[in-house]
């Protein structure tokens, strides 16, 4: 049959799909996507023989499923994208261009932190310890304990709208800056991570003095490439770190044009980007009780977080090498035979607090950007508000499991 023909098959998005209403959640598919013994916590790991990574295969006359499985152990978003290409290269019979691997027991990070002064992190005085890290803590608990109900959704914004307000914002920066400097750069990925924190703030309403901390995530491997082959060709493994911006609820919320929060967004993570802030980030790891990341800013912080998997190319994979025939006429889609067209992700997460934490799965072939992220039941109405009447402005013809949805 064709997927749209099956019950819950049917309700995946796609590039076409209605934005009137919202999608289900990412389990809703699970079903579907998943094998009835798929892996679902750390438990099914490390009391089975089963390998870090399980893949499920789900076939239709015009589709097929494609669900991997895995323990965050085994690698991030970047290098997923590393396993990805090797198995494109099988596909297509290229294993001539399959890297070496990186050896499991080869650790490029293993003394990353050992000789670098954690006072050297820029914002070492403001980072949370002791009693006031115990305070941000039972606040950010009290606030999911008496709002439990959550869900995610995953959306689509329209690629004229991030487009246009990247042009916008870049405008806004020109303007600010002496005829003689190169404005600040921004790229589509901080007008959209922009776009969600000012969404989620006018929906969740925390108040306008409150401070935001977001939290945002960048790859290393350019860094130290003493440490790791170009472009962490056959690396798979971790190799991420956050960068920190504070801004204040009124400022995010009056921020019209997207430019402020942007900015702000790229400068913080520039200034994190470094050898010797990750050197020191990672020595204020090293020296914490449970080696977690450090926490700064405030007691009252509102957290966000984010995670642009743009650049581990989620909707360039290519599966072209086991398509037989074109189950979908190209004049329908978008997207080359092979290529995913929808990217559902499901995460399994106990004692570990996702909500206001986005995954921005990445920009498809027709331009727009994918998201998922968690937040209060209570709040979805009017981020789905927000996000209709970006169409209506944009165009008027409008621990997790990872499925990729190709039309053959």
């Amino acid at each position: 049959m064709d997927i749209t023909e099956h019950e819950i098959g049917s309700k995946l998005p796609s590039q076409e799909y209605d934005q009137s209403f919202l999608s289900p959640p990412g389990r809703f598919f699970e079903p579907l996507v998943c094998h009835a013994e798929s892996p679902k916590e750390l438990a099914d790991w490390i009391y089975s023989d089963r390998p870090q990574l399980h893949i499920h295969v789900v076939s239709f006359r015009d589709t097929t499923l494609i669900t991997t499985s895995y323990v965050h152990t085994l690698f991030d978003a970047i290098s997923r994208s590393s396993f990805w290409s090797a198995w494109s290269a099988v596909l297509r019979g290229c294993e001539d261009e399959i890297p070496p691997m990186v050896p499991f027991e080869r650790d490029p990070l293993h003394t990353l932190g050992q000789n670098q002064l954690k006072e050297e992190y820029h914002h070492f005085g403001l980072v949370l310890s002791g009693l006031n890290l115990l305070l941000f803590g039972i606040r950010y608990m009290v606030e999911l304990l008496f709002s439990q109900d959550e869900v995610d959704h995953t959306i689509r914004v329209p690629g004229h709208y991030v487009s246009k307000m990247t042009e916008i914002a870049r405008h806004d920066l020109a303007q600010a800056v002496p005829k003689s400097k190169e404005p600040p750069f921004l790229s589509e990925g901080d007008i959209v991570i922009s776009w969600w924190m000012r969404t989620m703030i006018r929906a969740l309403k925390p108040s306008p003095e409150r401070p935001i901390m977001l939290m945002n995530v960048f790859n290393i491997w350019r860094l130290f490439p003493e440490w790791f082959p170009q472009d962490g060709r056959g690396f798979i493994g971790n190799s991420f770190f956050y960068s920190y911006t504070l801004l204040s609820s009124g400022k995010v919320l009056r921020d019209e044009s997207l430019s402020y929060t942007a900015s702000e967004n790229r400068h913080a993570l520039m200034k994190h980007r470094t050898r010797e802030q990750v050197q020191a980030m990672t020595a204020i790891q090293r020296d914490s009780y449970k080696r977690t990341a450090p926490v700064i800013g405030r007691t009252n912080n509102f957290f966000m977080a984010c995670t642009n998997q743009q650049m581990s190319g989620n909707f360039n994979a290519d599966f072209s090498g086991a398509v037989i025939k074109s189950g979908v006429p190209m004049s329908n889609r978008a997207h080359a035979p092979g290529q995913p067209s929808y990217i559902n992700d499901i995460e399994h997460c106990r004692s570990y607090p996702t909500r206001n934490v986005v995954r921005i799965l990445g920009k498809d072939a027709a331009g727009d950007w994918w998201l998922l992220f968690k937040t209060r039941v209570g709040a979805w109405q009017d981020i789905h508000q927000q996000l209709m009447s970006v169409y209506e402005k944009s165009d008027p013809k409008i621990e997790s499991e990872l499925t990729s949805i190709t039309k053959n």
